[in-house]
């Protein structure tokens, strides 16, 4: 069956039991030119809806993209290929998309707002984890890899050291020095 034939057999599907089949059969209903069978409130509907996703497809492109640059700005020594890649492709996905949909252009200086609000808080959530992880490290960790000074951080939560006591050679603490 041809693209603006129209099948004639069986219900035609509501939009809320199958947004697929209805939008298959409001396509060969318009090609057809029944335009007294279509339902031009929920067409319209949908088509507002894919204009949106435009925008959020945009938006999000523009978020990762942001939040990469966000973190090779500020985190310098955890650069990678992979960041790298991911601001590649991720320019290229808004120059796509754009250049797909040249009306977004207009609606570009609020995507860009709202995109990189979102990276910055996204950031800011990453960049906490990480303070945490080597706040940590520096205050419970062995002295002997430069932090948790005079094992005041062990002290502080009852832990009694690891097993090798300090100072102390492995001969000495099996007693055989």
């Amino acid at each position: 069956m041809g693209r603006n034939a129209v099948r004639e057999k069986g219900a035609t599907p509501t939009k809320e039991a199958d947004l697929y089949s209805w939008a298959l059969r409001q396509a060969e209903l318009l090609r057809a030119g029944r335009l007294s069978e279509i339902d031009p409130v929920a067409i319209a509907e949908e088509i507002d809806d894919m204009g949106e996703e435009e925008y959020h497809r945009l938006e999000s492109a523009l978020r990762v993209l942001m939040l990469h640059l966000l973190n090779w700005d500020h985190q310098p020594d955890r650069r990678s290929r992979s960041w790298t890649l991911t601001i590649l492709e991720q320019r290229r996905r808004v120059e796509r998309r754009l250049r797909r949909s040249p009306g977004l252009k207009s609606q570009l200086e609020e995507a860009l707002a709202a995109a990189y609000e979102d990276a910055r808080l996204e950031a800011a959530g990453e960049f906490r984890d990480l303070l945490y992880r080597h706040a940590c490290e520096g205050a419970y960790g062995a002295p002997e890899y430069g932090g948790n000074r005079d094992v005041a951080g062990w002290a502080a939560i009852g832990f009694p050291g690891d097993a090798q006591p300090r100072g102390y050679t492995d001969e000495e603490v099996r007693g055989r020095a």
